[in-house]
């Protein structure tokens, strides 16, 4: 309460927007916990544990807005109840994966409390920063996750609000969310901008560096190097429901929706760089072809992205342009069955993307057509992306001015030394890119490898293996002691040296 008068709020204002909200809240919370049929003692409790959570991320959170925006009133804030609902939704996904009720797993929590994904995922960031002190390893792995799941897919829903800013606002270039005055300017995004409508007076601000066009496309300029394009070549602006205008000059986003292509398009270069990496396309120029096919096929062809996943598209780009960059002298087809086969590799991938691809909408009474992931780039894709690919290829070859990789999330995707699996032991794991260089490697491959070799491989880190020697026979790994410790050592070296003055 205090807080809140510090901020100018009264009391009536609390009660109106905070409190009796957050019971109604409650209540839905522990309508679907008895669905579950738990306790009335475990209701109560965990009901508790959530509400004391928003109120703490809550608190955290009005703090750091008021630090930013201190001549704005918070009263303005507190009326957006979508925010509030969406800090009460992510503390109720923290509760209920911490304490492990599996039946109401997520995306069902968007369910109990009738939201949205897009707006579910503006609220995740800032609620870890709000507990980074105090939320485990795991949830934050969780969160993470979740935010993935959103971005990928649920928020590409037909019946997402996404759709209806994009109807306004074109999808802009990854140059343009990455590109701004501020390195800091993300942090500085205040909770306000993630949830209001654009303004009339939001939209004349300088968003951007002078020298970057709104909605202009990588294709034709990149690194301020420019080359003409053919006007006949000139893509058309494309709607969200697929239809195409004329060009136009387009409006820039809003805060809310850089903030969201930003998240969006990381997500997306790491995907296609571990993609790239296990199908060992190592040539940096072919992935900015993909990359550029790619954030094309997202911002003049968006109706792909309608009820379909990332990886999807993804995979169709990575197919299509290592067919029209094939060569004699550079050997880099890929079939589809190669990258499929890679994909499984992911952590979680699942095996539903590639199998179960969208390829014609429901009308009507008719239910929705879907096919492989062959079916739907025969059909949908190809139709959408040909006369672009065919721009990698021919005499227009060297027209075609390549994206620049915008930054990953996170800088494991890009470590040499791979991502670190344990606090206490100097042990990495990364992709196999190529062979090992000596037969003195022990190598398991998952899924393939039989289990004497990972026995193989335990044992010599637990020190119980001279080596990769084997018997002739039977194949057993030939043991040898463990080895005696380094203290252990240096005391019967001391008590030989002693013996042998005496």
């Amino acid at each position: 309460m205090r807080l809140f008068a510090e901020c100018g709020v009264n009391e009536e204002t609390i009660n109106t927007n905070v409190i009796k909200p957050c019971k109604g809240w409650m209540e839905q919370f522990s309508n679907s916990l008895k669905e579950c049929k738990c306790s009335n003692e475990t209701i109560a409790f965990r009901c508790n544990m959530v509400t004391c959570l928003y109120y703490k991320v809550f608190e955290h959170i009005i703090r750091e807005e008021h630090r930013k925006k201190p001549q704005v009133s918070l009263q303005i804030l507190l009326s957006q109840e979508m925010y509030q609902l969406t800090v009460y939704a992510c503390c109720t996904e923290v509760v209920l994966h911490s304490y492990g009720v599996h039946s109401l797993r997520f995306p069902r929590v968007l369910q109990i409390y009738g939201l949205s994904a897009f707006h579910f995922y503006k609220i995740i960031e800032l609620v870890v920063q709000a507990l980074v002190d105090k939320l485990s390893r795991d949830v934050i792995k969780h969160l993470n996750a979740v935010e993935e799941e959103v971005l990928e897919s649920l928020v590409w829903t037909s019946d997402s609000p996404l759709w209806d800013q994009l109807s306004k606002t074109p999808v802009p270039a990854s140059t343009e969310v990455y590109v701004q005055e501020s390195p800091h300017f993300r942090r500085n995004i205040a909770v306000i901008d993630r949830y209001l409508a654009p303004m009339a007076d939001q939209a004349k601000k300088q968003l951007f560096k002078d020298n970057i066009k709104p909605g202009q496309s990588l294709l034709v300029q990149t690194n301020n190097v420019t080359i003409k394009q053919d006007a006949a070549c000139s893509p058309p602006q494309s709607t969200s429901n697929g239809e195409t205008t004329p060009n136009s000059t387009p409006k820039k986003a809003h805060n809310s929706l850089i903030l969201f292509f930003r998240k969006f398009y990381s997500l997306a270069v790491v995907r296609m760089i571990d993609l790239c990496t296990r199908l060992r396309l190592t040539d940096e120029e072919l992935k900015r072809k993909i990359w550029t096919c790619l954030e094309y096929s997202i911002i003049h062809q968006t109706q792909l992205m309608k009820d379909r996943h990332l990886d999807q598209i993804l995979m169709c780009a990575v197919y299509v342009i290592c067919k029209v960059s094939n060569s004699a002298n550079n050997q880099v087809e890929r079939t589809f069955a190669d990258i499929m086969k890679c994909y499984r590799q992911r952590p979680l991938a699942d095996n539903h993307v590639y199998r179960s691809v969208l390829i014609k909408p429901s009308t009507g009474e008719n239910s929705p057509e879907r096919g492989d992931l062959i079916n739907f780039y025969n059909k949908v894709y190809v139709q959408c992306m040909q006369n672009f690919a065919l721009r990698f290829t021919g005499k227009h070859k060297d027209e075609c001015s390549l994206s620049p990789l915008p930054a990953g999330r996170g800088d494991a995707a890009y470590s040499p030394a791979g991502q670190r699996v344990s606090e206490r032991h100097q042990l990495y794991v990364k992709p196999l890119t190529s062979p090992p260089p000596t037969h003195h490697h022990l190598t398991y491959r998952f899924s393939r490898s039989p289990a004497k070799d990972l026995h193989a491989i335990n044992t010599l880190v637990s020190c119980e293996v001279g080596g990769t020697k084997r018997g002739a026979e039977a194949g057993d790994v030939v043991k040898r002691p463990r080895c005696a410790a380094p203290g252990v050592a240096r005391k019967l070296q001391g008590l030989v040296s002693d013996r042998q003055a005496v």
